[in-house]
């Protein structure tokens, strides 16, 4: 998750014109005025726009600046045009554990990390121990009538696969070949804590992908070098979650499931279903600790409102939005980010003034 700073312009109440109406004023977005705000907004000398740089500050109040001088009304928290927001990085700490115990009574299994697991990003620095429950998908969406914690698993350690039920069904109850956002690991530790589970397990969906059966986990999750651009969570969202969240290896899961005789590809492909699953009792137990380190960035969004006059659209907020922050300097190299988002900074920007000049002649 990196690019989250967005400049936006919300228009309140206006009548959009029918199909066959031309936009207020769209004569006003000039294609030489665009090149010359975006030969500024991605030139050399603003460095890529990388969140948390300098050049990244100056391109939100250039285009702070452009909203007030078109006498939009600053959206913003404290009637400014700045919506703040944190960002969080993490980086792997020291401490980070999972043991398992079966129930013949052996030794307990001590697991590998980087090998056999490795903590989430999202993941507190936390512990949890118990029983542990395979649950499907891990998902509960209510709003698609489906749930895969058909029974109680409070207290529980939750082993859930990666992705979705039908993940290349168009047809399916989900979003079909786009991921929905339930299915994203983050949501599904929060639906897991919501259930009362105190930590939670991911594994490969080996069903759907049948050539990761058995592997080790990559070290690319928490490579040793640092990546060039942070790997950038939202803060708001990796607060919420209170439980340890750790991925383990098809390898490592296979173990955790062999006490209740059943392969882990024939769980994962039990797990298809369009109505959710039963959770599963494996007969284990496990101690698990996670340790991550979060670094706390600030940054902003840009807010602007131009209110409209209509009385049957009073409630109703148009959206116009892109985000002006891009990917730096690589060496000598800027990435200068012209059409990732400079284009549709420059664009929002026109379209604002645009519907500030008809509103001036009274087109709101």
């Amino acid at each position: 998750m990196r690019r989250l700073a967005a400049v936006v312009v919300m228009l309140s109440s206006v009548a959009v014109p029918r199909a066959q109406q031309r936009a207020p004023e769209v004569d006003s977005i000039r294609k030489e005025e665009m090149k010359a705000d975006l030969s500024f907004l991605a030139s050399d000398s603003m460095r890529g726009r990388l969140t948390d740089t300098p050049e990244n500050r100056i391109a939100a109040e250039w285009i702070a600046l452009r909203f007030e001088r078109l006498g939009l009304v600053p959206a913003g928290d404290g009637g400014s045009y700045y919506q703040p927001f944190t960002l969080l990085t993490a980086a792997m700490g020291d401490g980070n554990r999972v043991t398992f115990r079966g129930s013949s009574g052996a030794p307990p299994t001590e697991a590998k990390v980087g090998e056999d697991f490795h903590p989430l990003r999202f993941s507190p620095s936390a512990s949890a121990s118990g029983e542990v429950v395979f649950v499907g998908f891990g998902i509960s969406s209510p709003e698609r009538g489906y749930d895969d914690y058909g029974a109680d698993v409070k207290g529980k350690i939750v082993l859930a696969i990666d992705h979705e039920p039908g993940e290349a069904d168009p047809n399916s109850p989900f979003d079909g070949i786009v991921t929905s956002q339930v299915s994203d690991q983050l949501w599904k530790t929060l639906a897991a804590q919501a259930k009362g589970a105190s930590g939670i397990l991911f594994v490969t969906d080996v069903h759907n992908h049948a050539a990761q059966a058995g592997s080790t986990l990559s070290g690319n999750y928490w490579p040793a070098r640092p990546p060039r651009i942070p790997r950038y969570m939202l803060g708001t969202w990796a607060d919420r979650v209170r439980i340890p969240a750790v991925q383990v290896s098809p390898a490592f899961a296979s173990l955790l499931v062999q006490d209740s005789q059943r392969a882990l590809a024939d769980l994962s492909k039990a797990s298809e279903s369009s109505a959710g699953t039963r959770p599963v009792p494996l007969g284990v137990s496990v101690d698990l600790a996670t340790s991550v380190e979060r670094t706390v960035i600030p940054d902003r969004n840009v807010v602007a409102l131009l209110e409209g006059s209509d009385p049957a659209l009073r409630d109703e907020v148009v959206i116009v939005c892109a985000h002006y922050d891009h990917d730096g300097v690589n060496g000598d190299n800027v990435m200068n980010g012209a059409d990732d988002d400079g284009s549709g900074t420059v664009g929002v920007m026109e379209i604002a003034e645009a519907f500030a000049l008809g509103a001036r002649k009274g087109g709101r």
